[in-house]
C-alpha cells in the first residue's frame, strides 16, 4: 500500500503522504485530511492482516481520551478499508529510539535519560499531561484484567502466544506466561537501562545467553518480583528511587532535552 491513496468515510478523505514505519504486520503513514473546513495531519496505521491488538489499542486509546489521560495520542478514526484494519491518531514527534540514535554517542546525557525514565513510569501510571513529552503508542501485549461486571478478574489462560517487542519484554513474556501490570514495570526497567546506557547488557549475546543475563539483572531488582501478577504496582516506590538517584548523583532539574 503506497502513499497517495485516498480513503473516504462519512465525507472524510485521508491522503496518505509518507510511509514512516514498516513492519511485517503493518504500515504507518503520515496523512492529511479535512475537518471542520481545516486541513489536519495525523498518523494512519494499516494492518496487512487481522490484528486483535489494534482493536484493543483503539478501545484503550478511546477510553484514555475520554478520561483525559493525555499521555495517550488523540484517537481520530478507525475501521476497515479494503478489508484492512486501520486506525488514525494524532501525529506526534519522533520516537525515543530514533532520538537516541541521533545522539553523538548513541545515548542521552544522564540528565535527559533520567527524566525520560521518570516520564516513562508516569506514562505507565497515567499521571502526566499534554505538557509532558512521552506518549504510549504500542499495545500489542495489552489485555483486559477486569470484566467490568462487579470488577471481576478475568481468568488467566496460563500461557499465551508471543506478541510485542522481545528486546524489552519481561521474563514472563519470554516464558509464554500470561502478563500483568508488574510486567509493564519490568519492561520499563529494561527500557530505562537502554535510555541511560545506550545499550542493553545482553544486546550482542547469543540468544541462549540473553535470557540468563536478563534474569540475573532482574534478580538484583527484587522489588518487582514481590509484586504478584494481579497486584497494583507501587509506582511511588519506584519514583522515589528515581528521586534518590538524582540526589545522590547531583542530577539537576532539566532545562531542555538533548535534542532541543
Amino acid at each position: 500500500m503506497g502513499a497517495g491513496l485516498f480513503r473516504v468515510k462519512k465525507g472524510i478523505n485521508y491522503l496518505l503522504l509518507e510511509d514512516i514505519k514498516q513492519s511485517s504486520f503493518s504500515d504507518v503513514f503520515t496523512c492529511s485530511y479535512s475537518k471542520d473546513g481545516k486541513s489536519q495531519t495525523g498518523a494512519l496505521k494499516i494492518c496487512r492482516s487481522k490484528d486483535s491488538s489494534l482493536e484493543i489499542a483503539q478501545n484503550l486509546i478511546g477510553i484514555a481520551n475520554r478520561k483525559s489521560c493525555n499521555h495517550f495520542p488523540l484517537l481520530i478514526d478507525y475501521g476497515l478499508f479494503l478489508s484492512h484494519q486501520f486506525v488514525v491518531m494524532e501525529l506526534l514527534g519522533r520516537d525515543l529510539k530514533s532520538l537516541q540514535r541521533s545522539m553523538p554517542a548513541l545515548k542521552f546525557s544522564m540528565c535527559t535519560a533520567i527524566h525520560l525514565v521518570d516520564q516513562c513510569l508516569k506514562a505507565i501510571h497515567r499521571q502526566h499531561g499534554k505538557k509532558e513529552i512521552v506518549y504510549i503508542l504500542g499495545f500489542s501485549k495489552t489485555k483486559k484484567l477486569h470484566s467490568g461486571r462487579f470488577n471481576d478478574i478475568i481468568a488467566f489462560t496460563g500461557t499465551v502466544g508471543w506478541l510485542g517487542n522481545r528486546r524489552y519484554a519481561s521474563l514472563r513474556a519470554h516464558q509464554g506466561w500470561d502478563l500483568g501490570r508488574r510486567d509493564d514495570v519490568e519492561s520499563w526497567l529494561y527500557r530505562s537501562i537502554m535510555l541511560i546506557a545506550g545499550s542493553l547488557p545482553w544486546g550482542k549475546l547469543p540468544t541462549a545467553m540473553k535470557y540468563i543475563v536478563r534474569k540475573r539483572l532482574k534478580n538484583n531488582c527484587g522489588k518487582i518480583d514481590t509484586i504478584s501478577v494481579l497486584a497494583n504496582v507501587p509506582y511511588e516506590y519506584f519514583r522515589e528511587k528515581i528521586s534518590q538517584f538524582c540526589v545522590l548523583n547531583d542530577i539537576p532539574k532539566l532545562d531542555k532535552y538533548d535534542w532541543e
